[in-house]
């Protein structure tokens, strides 16, 4: 949609980090990673879309080192959002619990703190009542 590559292009541009979470159960929306960079490439072309989106951040200076213009695309957003290989989520619970975990595990690896301590992240994450980590 039009308000998801916004965010999209937001999040690039601003170097933000992303996870990608694969449904993989085509009855619920599934796809693969061919069929989502298929779409990508159909999709995230609009140049003139992508200025636009940038110009609703706060603070936003396209002469700015920070802010690399208009990009390569769809090829920058591929390259960007499939730079890490995306989270399975498999619908079996035990299997949930373990996607959840690596998305959670993700998530924290970017947070500050972690990046400063990622010593701390090694042993993977624990849920409660669980046996060890992942």
């Amino acid at each position: 949609s039009k308000n998801c590559r916004r965010e999209l292009y937001t999040a690039l541009t601003l170097g933000k980090p992303i996870v990608v979470v694969l449904e993989v159960d085509k009855d619920k929306g599934g796809a693969t990673v061919d069929e989502m960079k298929a779409e990508c490439r159909q999709c995230c072309v609009d140049a003139q879309e992508y200025s636009k989106a940038l110009s609703t951040i706060p603070g936003f200076n396209e002469n700015a080192p920070a802010f690399p213009g208009v990009l390569e695309l769809p090829a920058s957003v591929i390259d960007y959002v499939f730079a890490e290989e995306p989270v399975v989520w498999v619908r079996v619970h035990d299997f949930q619990v373990a996607s959840l975990k690596l998305i959670a595990l993700r998530m924290l690896q970017f947070s500050s703190y972690y990046k400063n301590n990622p010593s701390e992240l090694a042993q993977g994450l624990k849920v409660h009542g669980e046996l060890g980590p992942f």
